[in-house]
């Protein structure tokens, strides 16, 4: 385990940090975690040099891809679960001192911008009393006003120094909810959108299973599963690992027109094993579904006609990739209102809500599913959503410059 500290500096224009549940897939034998990875990857084919902390109590940092640095020490975790039980009022003291070593390290590494799917509060505070700029990297879609995380109520309750000098989000109408939250929020910051490393994967399904199993059936689709959905949907209380029941109705009865499903799990449920189990259970139990663990969105997007979910944002992955999406949500609040999680996707015709349609129904339009073909509604969507950057290099670049797009 590389061990960053005084013995042990490293110099780099970006340091990255990631927690293990970003690591998503395997690319080349190391966990792979695919929007700061592939953002990485960018940067330094353009010059860049990069390296990547982990977060306390990683399991994966051996075998993490990229240069990957452990931040910590045995001290570290005495003031960390002290703050945690309140011994001895330590929770300030662990505080200053995780500012002063993070602030010690940049300095260091030179670091010119700092870059993080929710960095740590200390690290964003460390990096703007260097007045080195630290960046957000939203790792989906959909923020809407009372998001838990990027809602108005969130931003009022951080204070300004630990508010990132900058956020990104993956497209542009999430750009424009989040910067009219943080605008509400009387916080001050940047705000750009960037087209994900997710949509420009161009690698292939490598598991031979797969592609015997979509090759064996006359349409596949594609399900994306989230994680928690008992805290969402509040009709249907399945447990991590189970499918919606109307899905296994559709599975049941698209069988017999010759049609395969392959399931992808969220990354948070890579690493419940539960979960898995059961998902494992249930596949061994049908001869039309495939459980996917490795394969890039991207990658799999690619070989189906449709993609179905209960509500998971990759409904605008896939919409970017050019697919329709068929939504299983039986929440009212996710299609209602100005700032609704699908808007755009059912204004424009490229996701249709069908809970409260029949199993029969639902199979009938699978059977008109294709590469999405209305020309007109999906080049409307891309002038709503698409991101006008989509070069990393240029992102860091306008960010470190000061520039902004509005």
């Amino acid at each position: 385990m590389l061990v960053l500290n005084k013995k042990n500096t490293r110099t780099a224009d970006v340091v990255l940090e990631a927690h293990d549940v970003h690591r998503s897939f395997v690319r080349n034998g190391k966990f792979y975690a695919q929007i700061l990875d592939g953002l990485q990857d960018e940067l330094i084919a353009k010059g860049f040099s990069c390296f990547t902390l982990a977060r306390v109590g990683s399991k994966l940092i051996e075998n993490a891809y990229g240069e990957v640095y452990y931040p910590y020490s045995i001290a570290d975790y005495f003031y960390f679960y002290c703050s945690k039980i309140r011994i001895f009022g330590l929770k300030s003291c662990y505080g200053d001192y995780r500012v002063k070593y993070y602030s010690k390290m940049l300095d260091n590494a030179k670091a010119k911008i700092v870059i993080g799917i929710q960095p740590s509060r200390y690290l964003i505070k460390a990096a703007k009393l260097l007045n080195i700029p630290v960046v957000d990297l939203l790792h989906g879609y959909g923020i809407v006003k009372d998001h838990s995380f990027y809602g108005v109520e969130s931003f009022k309750k951080k204070e300004q120094e630990y508010c990132c000098t900058d956020y990104v989000a993956l497209d542009d109408f999430t750009k424009e909810i989040l910067k009219s939250n943080i605008l509400l929020a009387n916080r001050k910051a940047r705000i750009w959108s960037y087209l994900s490393p997710v949509l420009k994967d161009r690698s292939k399904i490598q598991d031979n299973n797969l592609s015997i199993f979509s090759n064996s059936h006359k349409k596949t689709f594609l399900i994306t599963l989230q994680w928690g959905i008992e805290r969402f949907e509040s009709k249907y209380h399945h447990r991590d690992g189970e499918l919606h029941p109307e899905i296994i109705k559709v599975i049941d009865l698209a069988e017999k027109e010759g049609f395969g499903f392959i399931i992808k799990p969220h990354p948070i449920l890579l690493k419940n094993s539960i979960a898995i189990r059961r998902l494992s259970h249930y596949v061994k139990s049908r001869n039309n579904v495939f459980l996917d663990t490795n394969s890039s969105l991207a990658s799999l997007l690619n070989i189906v006609s449709c993609h179905i979910t209960i509500f998971s944002s990759s409904t605008r992955e896939a919409a970017f990739l050019r697919r329709e999406t068929l939504i299983f949500s039986s929440e009212d609040y996710l299609f209602k209102g100005d700032n609704s999680l699908f808007q755009c996707e059912i204004k424009y015709g490229i996701a249709q809500r069908v809970v409260n349609l029949s199993t029969l129904k639902i199979v009938d339009l699978l059977k008109s599913k294709v590469v999405f073909s209305k020309e007109d509604d999906y080049q409307k969507y891309k002038d709503n959503v698409m991101p006008e950057i989509t070069d990393a290099g240029a992102l860091v670049q306008m960010i470190l410059d000061g520039h902004s797009l509005d």
